[in-house]
Order: C-alpha cells, then sequence, then structure tokens
C-alpha cells in the first residue's frame, strides 16, 4: 500500500527533506480564500516536522529550497495524492 511505503521512506535518516511554504488559496470546495500557513502543512502533508524547513516563498531559488521538495497549499486539499506524486517524480521512484 502506498501509505506504508510513503510512511516507510519519510522514517528514513537519510529521507526527503521539504520545503514549506504558506499562502492564500481559493478553495474549490466552498470558494473561499484562505490562508494557510507553512507549520500547517506539516499536519495536511502527514510530514514528520523534523525534515521540513519553512520559509517565505520568493520567485528565486534560495538557500533553503536547495535539496529539497516544495510543497505549498493545494486548492482541492489533495495533499496526500501529491506528496506522493512529488516523491515519484522529485525524490524516489515509487511503484
Amino acid at each position: 500500500m502506498i501509505d506504508d511505503q510513503v510512511r516507510e521512506i519519510l522514517r528514513r535518516p537519510n529521507g526527503p527533506k521539504f520545503f514549506l511554504w504558506g499562502a492564500t488559496i481559493r478553495s474549490q470546495y466552498d470558494g473561499q480564500r484562505h490562508y494557510i500557513a507553512a507549520q500547517k502543512l506539516v499536519y495536511l502533508y502527514g510530514l514528520p516536522e523534523g525534515c521540513c524547513v519553512f520559509e517565505k516563498k520568493t520567485d528565486g531559488d534560495t538557500y533553503a529550497m536547495r535539496g529539497r521538495i516544495s510543497l505549498g497549499p493545494r486548492p482541492a486539499g489533495d495533499y496526500r495524492e501529491h506528496l506522493v506524486e512529488m516523491l515519484k517524480t522529485k525524490w524516489c521512484p515509487l511503484p
């Protein structure tokens, strides 16, 4: 099961590292605008806190982003699906 594979990958000491950034999004469900803080994304994506860096997102590549998978708010709320897709494409292949 993918969730088990993702949990095992995230527990690895040499596992992926993430750059989380907050933003205001328009929800696809209620049409309202919501600010999602970077710290809340840890919970929404189901990430261990020790593998995350929080910083304001800018257009340029910052030191904090280098070598990290960038994750932000998702208007559709598809956080787990997006995490799996990013792990497949940016870090290591999952079946």
